[in-house]
């Protein structure tokens, strides 16, 4: 299953390094991912960074941020996405939107539906939720 994963960076002293991380993050995506990353900024000012892909190259962006010294935190959220539970105002943007209901279509289904009840109760549901546990996958 796709990951979610969220990486909290800091802006790099020299345009060099921000090209080698923009070019190290093409690499280690696939083209699909790199075109589907959430981009967004905290309230420190921090650009926040959304992708969504497997965890081995969320382990190697973890890396990747780490040797440029911009990482400041980093952690997988798909159950959160997946329940949509407390997202960011990122994902109502238009673009972004598109990017969370593709993912949502592909990766959600009854079981989660179920175990999200169980976990968050019956008035939690989304739309997208009630579309998945009629029709079970």
């Amino acid at each position: 299953m796709t990951q979610v994963g969220v990486f909290t960076v800091g802006k790099p002293k020299y345009r060099c390094v921000e090209n080698r991380i923009f070019n190290s993050i093409k690499e280690i995506l696939s083209k699909n991912e790199f075109e589907n990353i959430v981009y967004d900024e905290n309230q420190e000012g921090l650009d926040v960074i959304y992708v969504f892909t497997n965890e081995s190259a969320i382990n190697r962006m973890i890396k990747m941020f780490l040797f440029n010294k911009v990482l400041m935190d980093h952690k997988i959220v798909t159950k959160e996405i997946l329940f949509q539970k407390n997202l960011p105002g990122i994902f109502s943007v238009d673009n972004n939107e598109k990017i969370l209901r593709e993912f949502l279509n592909v990766n959600l289904n009854s079981d989660l539906v179920l175990y999200k009840i169980s976990d968050m109760g019956i008035n939690s549901l989304t739309e997208i939720d009630l579309v998945k546990i009629k029709k079970p996958t």
